[in-house]
């Protein structure tokens, strides 16, 4: 959960045609708020406090293209100008059938605009050209129309049907817009993310109320829209409420994500939604559920290079594109052999009109088409020498190769370790060695960008994690009468274990304890609020320990988590709740970051640590006078003073600057 690693966190959904008849629409302009621009705040710490200033090179700049036209690294590297062509129309195509639909209906219908929008967003991001009157009108319909979030009665099919389903697709639309866009639609996501939580079952899974395949699918699909919602939502608020419905949709996930390993007759697309919707959940490509779910895709691909519904079927735009989708997600790049051949299919098979079929579903058989291709950034880039979500060590070398898809050249690519600039290559590959001998236990991102003559710039970023780190995103939540822990484990599979959870009052004297065996995947741990000795502990504060405990009983991590056992209402009451933005110098939100809290006496009384998106929070908070100090490695320490006092929310954004 710690890093979103660019497009393959976005699971995406399917436009399909009008679920009904809608009444006319209010004629209300979209909205979209100011930038989301980097929060002001106070820093401090003079040059000389910069932590760890050789861990950032200093990187000449590259030549410009004219100064270097005959050198053979400076040569353009090729790249698929063809999808990127073949991509454009199709998205020409979707936005213009969606907009013809809800100009005739007048309504939101459910995933015409939900998904269109999604596309659009990601056409953005990636440099293709996306009309802003399509854009901003399509977002009319996702909002102020009938049946549009911001109407009357919220999300729903013509302003009352479906409302599961809706908000479901109308969630994960809002969740891509806040990840790559601005702030306009951040309350639209919280309101609907919480609408959602409504809709889990017990044992994790989304209900919905549109189930026509292959346009709705069903629970895996609900449930990896509301976790591609719950996700963005934990990413901007650092808010622990998101992480108890994500880990219990995670654990369904897992189950069911087991059973299609298992099964030869399973789904493409029942495949590709545990995919994604596992990577929203936190899970890592290297993990082994998601490695068995990616050799099952690999294996469906037909010899003319698509996917069917089937192993048995023939190949369609639909499959081909979602599984592409899915796999680029999981980390293959453009020039792998699977992704390639499939992308090939796309492009042969597409219509002059930017379509693939004309048929029931030809609307939902392009959207998908088109997510598959839109995966074709303005360049490719591809990394190897460390893998998403591995433990790494040592001095890995990092071989990265970029080509340009919009004919133009590949100008330099940089590599940073924790936004930290540490290489940089002119021309279109770069080999560089990344030093992790002295890299403390944690979670760490690597980024590579690549920026072409026009300064147009493609990332890839992997998250890994060095040393005994395996227990991630800790979380309490009072939920009907306990305290609900939950947490994620990240270790490796040949690392064996288990998984300590104690209980302790704040004089240090433990009254509950429990063990687990450690597997990879959602961890949760529920105190009823009684010891071991079975008697009731009073409402208030406790701390709980969670150790990753080794095969020769070593404990090689642990974690502690302050927290408050009592109801909702009372800990809203009792006490404050602090939050902030960070922000680091030349990225955007500083990921995992460390966050300490710091009374007045100078002891610190929490920790945390920023979310992927640079949030950062402290709940049940004791009335008084704080300090919130943060540290990265290469950037200056930041701290900021707060008062807290009961029933409020204290904020407080710092820019980390180098």
């Amino acid at each position: 959960m710690e890093a979103t690693k660019g497009v393959r966190r976005g699971a995406v959904v399917v436009v399909m045609a009008a679920l009904g008849a809608c009444t006319t629409a209010r004629n209300l302009a979209a909205r979209r708020g100011a930038a989301n621009d980097p929060p002001s705040g106070p820093s401090a710490g003079p040059p000389s406090a910069r932590q760890h200033p050789t861990l950032r090179a200093d990187l000449a700049a590259c030549p410009a293209p004219a100064q270097a036209a005959h050198t053979a690294a400076r040569m353009p590297a090729q790249g698929d100008t063809d999808a990127r062509r073949a991509a454009q129309r199709g998205l020409g195509f979707v936005s213009q059938s969606a907009l013809a639909w809800q100009q005739e209906h007048q309504c939101f219908g459910c995933h015409v605009q939900a998904v269109t929008f999604e596309a659009l967003t990601v056409g953005r991001e990636h440099r293709y050209d996306v009309s802003e009157a399509d854009y901003r009108n399509v977002l009319r319909g996702l909002l102020d129309v009938p049946g549009g979030h911001r109407h009357e009665g919220g999300l729903s099919v013509g302003g009352g049907g479906m409302p599961a389903t809706s908000r479901a697709f109308g969630g994960a639309a809002f969740a891509r817009y806040d990840r790559t866009e601005d702030a306009a639609l951040r309350e639209d996501l919280g309101a609907v993310a919480e609408q959602l939580v409504a809709y889990q079952e017990a044992d994790g899974h989304e209900r919905n109320d549109d189930t026509r395949f292959p346009v709705v699918q069903g629970p895996l699909q609900a449930t990896t829209q509301a976790l591609q919602t719950w996700h963005q939502a934990y990413s901007r608020s650092a808010d622990g409420r998101w992480l108890a419905p994500i880990r219990n949709a995670e654990a369904w996930l897992q189950a069911q994500a087991r059973q299609l390993t298992d099964t030869d007759s399973a789904g493409t697309v029942d495949l590709n939604y545990a995919v994604m919707g596992l990577l929203e959940a936190g899970a890592q490509p290297s993990e082994a559920v998601l490695v068995a779910l990616a050799r099952r895709l690999r294996e469906r691909q037909q010899e003319d290079g698509g996917w069917g519904f089937q192993r048995a079927d023939a190949s369609n735009a639909f499959a081909t594109g979602q599984t592409l989708h899915a796999l680029r997600s999981l980390g293959a790049s453009d020039d792998d052999t699977t992704v390639a051949r499939g992308t090939r299919w796309l492009v042969s098979h597409q219509a002059e009109d930017g379509s693939w079929s004309h048929g029931g579903s030809g609307k939902a058989e392009a959207m998908w088409a088109v997510f598959g291709l839109l995966g074709v950034d303005v360049m490719s880039v591809a990394l190897d020498g460390v893998r998403d979500g591995e433990h790494a060590a040592g001095a890995p070398v990092l071989r990265v190769r970029a080509s340009d898809n919009a004919g133009a050249e590949v100008r330099q690519i940089d590599v940073r370790f924790d936004d930290n600039p540490v290489g940089r290559a002119c021309g279109a590959s770069l080999t560089q060695t990344l030093d992790l001998r002295d890299v403390p236990a944690g979670v760490h991102t690597v980024d590579v960008l690549a920026t072409n003559a026009r300064g147009q710039q493609a990332r890839r970023r992997v998250e890994i994690y060095t040393g005994a780190h395996y227990l991630v995103t800790p979380a309490a939540r009072w939920t009907d009468g306990s305290t609900v822990f939950t947490l994620r484990n990240v270790a490796p599979a040949d690392v064996h274990g288990a998984v300590q959870f104690r209980v302790r009052a704040p004089d240090g004297h433990e009254l509950w304890h429990h063990e687990a065996p450690a597997t990879q995947g959602p961890v949760r741990f529920a105190w009823d609020g009684h010891g071991s000795d079975g008697a009731a502990a009073a409402p208030g504060r406790y701390v709980a320990t969670l150790a990753y405990v080794d095969a020769a009983g070593h404990a090689v991590q642990s974690l502690e988590l302050p927290f408050v056992h009592d109801t909702l209402e009372a800990q809203q009451a009792g006490y404050a709740q602090l939050r902030g933005q960070l922000n680091a110098e030349g990225a955007g939100g500083a990921a995992n970051a460390d966050v300490e809290l710091v009374d007045g006496r100078g002891n610190v009384v929490a920790r945390t640590q920023s979310t992927e998106s640079g949030a950062y929070r402290f709940d049940n908070v004791d009335r008084g006078n704080y300090r919130v100090r943060v540290s990265r490695r290469g950037f200056q320490a930041a701290e900021a003073p707060v008062r807290a006092a009961p029933a409020a929310t204290v904020s407080a954004d710092m820019n980390l600057m180098h």
